[in-house]
C-alpha cells in the first residue's frame, strides 16, 4: 500500500513543488513587500483557525475509517463528523465575521483575513473527502483532487491580484476553489452515511483522540506563524513579506515531499496495525525509515546550498537579499520538523495516545516566543 502510494501522488507533488516554486515567483512581483507581508499575516490566522476547529475532525476520518470498516461502522462514522463540522460551521463563520469588524486592524487586512476565515469550513470539507479517499486507498481519486485543488488555487490567485485584491489575492483562490470542487468530490464519499446515525459515544472518542492533535498542530503553527506576527509588531509588513517568501521556498520545498511520503505512509501504517498487528507495523515503519532518510537529507542540504541563486531567480527583488540569509536556517528546521511530525510522531496517532503530543511541541513553542523577542 505504501509503495503503490508513494506512486500513485508523485504526480500530485510534483505539481504542488512546481506551484509552490511559481506561487513564490509570480506573486512576489504581482504583489508589493507590504501586500506579502498581508497575506503571510492572514494566511497564518486562516491556518490557525483551521487547526485549532477543524482538523481533529479530518484527523480522526484519518485513523478510524480503517477500524470501522463496516457499512454500518462506516454510516456512523460519517454521519457523526460531518454534522460536527455542520455545528462548528454554523459557530465559526459569525465569530470569524465578528472578529474581522473588530480587530484593530487596518482595512486591507481585515479583508484578507475574512476572505481566509470564509475559506476554513469549506477547506476542511473537501479535507474530509481527502483523508476518506486516502484511508481506503482510491489513490487515484485522492491524488486528483489534490491537482485540480492546487492548479485552480493558483490560478485563481492569479486572476484576483490581477484584478487588484492585492494581498487577499491568494486567499481568493482558497476560498473559491474548494466551493467549485464541493459539487463533485462531495458525492465521492459522503453518500456513505446514508441510513448512519449521529453518536454521542463515537464523538467523544473521535474528540479525545483528534482535539489534542489539532491542539499539537496549532502548537507547530504557532513555532511558525509566531515569527511572522512579531516581526509585523515589532517591525513591519514588509518585513514578514521578506520572511515568508525565504520560508516558503525552503519550508514548503521540504513539506512537500514528507507530505508526499506522510500521504502514501500514514495510512499504511494504519492499515498494517489494523489488520497485521504490531510485526507488520515494525517493518512498515522501518521501510518508512529509510525512503524518509533517502529522500529528505539530501533535499534539506541542497535547498541550503542554493540558498542565495535560488532567491534570485525565484523572489521578487525587494525581498530576495533578507530572503537568501534566512533559507539555510529554515530548511534545517524543516527537515527536523518534517520527521518529528510525518514519522515520530505517527507513534501517538497510531497508539491513539495523542494527548502526548502535546508535550512535544508546548516547550518549543514557549521558547520560540522568548527567542523571537530576544
Amino acid at each position: 500500500m505504501f509503495v503503490r502510494g508513494l506512486l500513485g501522488y508523485l504526480p500530485a507533488n510534483i505539481i504542488q513543488a512546481i506551484v509552490g516554486i511559481l506561487t513564490i515567483l509570480v506573486f512576489t512581483r504581482l504583489l508589493s513587500s507590504t501586500e506579502f507581508g498581508i497575506y503571510a499575516l492572514a494566511f497564518s490566522v486562516a491556518s490557525l483557525a483551521h487547526v485549532l476547529i477543524f482538523t481533529w475532525i479530518e484527523a480522526a476520518m484519518a485513523r478510524y475509517w480503517a477500524s470501522e470498516a463496516t457499512p454500518e461502522g462506516l454510516a456512523s462514522l460519517y454521519s457523526t463528523l460531518y454534522r460536527a463540522g455542520l455545528v462548528l460551521s454554523v459557530l465559526f463563520i459569525p465569530a470569524a465575521v465578528a472578529v474581522c469588524l473588530w480587530a484593530p486592524l487596518g482595512v486591507e487586512i481585515r479583508i484578507a483575513m475574512a476572505i481566509g476565515l470564509a475559506g476554513v469550513p469549506v477547506r476542511c470539507l473537501l479535507n474530509m473527502v481527502k483523508v476518506a479517499l486516502r484511508a481506503r486507498g482510491a489513490v487515484r481519486q485522492a491524488a486528483g483532487l489534490d491537482i485540480y485543488f492546487t492548479l485552480a488555487v493558483f490560478i485563481l490567485g492569479i486572476a484576483a491580484a490581477w484584478l487588484g485584491l492585492g494581498g487577499a489575492s491568494p486567499l481568493v483562490g482558497l476560498l473559491i476553489a474548494p466551493l467549485l470542487a464541493l459539487p463533485v468530490a462531495l458525492p465521492l464519499e459522503r453518500g456513505k452515511s446514508r441510513n448512519g446515525r449521529f453518536s454521542a459515544p463515537r464523538l467523544k472518542g473521535y474528540i479525545a483522540y483528534g482535539y489534542p492533535i489539532s491542539m499539537s498542530l496549532g502548537m507547530a503553527l504557532i513555532l511558525a506563524s509566531t515569527d511572522r506576527f512579531m516581526l509585523g509588531w515589532l517591525m513591519n509588513e514588509a518585513a514578514v513579506g521578506a520572511y515568508h517568501a525565504s520560508y516558503s521556498i525552503a519550508n514548503r520545498t521540504l513539506d512537500i515531499i514528507f507530505i508526499w511520503l506522510g500521504t502514501a505512509g500514514a495510512p499504511a501504517l494504519v492499515m498494517a496495525l489494523e489488520k497485521g498487528g504490531g510485526r507488520a507495523l515494525k517493518l512498515a515503519a522501518v521501510d518508512q525509515a529509510r525512503i524518509l532518510l533517502l529522500v529528505t537529507l539530501p533535499a534539506a542540504v541542497g535547498v541550503a546550498l542554493v540558498a542565495r541563486p535560488l532567491a534570485e531567480v525565484v523572489i521578487g527583488p525587494e525581498l530576495r537579499t533578507a530572503s537568501a540569509l534566512v533559507t539555510p536556517w529554515i530548511a534545517a528546521s524543516a527537515f527536523l520538523s518534517g520527521w518529528l511530525y510525518y514519522y515520530f510522531n505517527q507513534a501517538f496517532t497510531l497508539s491513539k495516545r495523542t494527548s502526548m503530543l502535546l508535550l512535544t511541541m508546548i516547550f518549543p513553542a514557549i521558547a520560540n516566543i522568548g527567542l523571537n523577542m530576544i
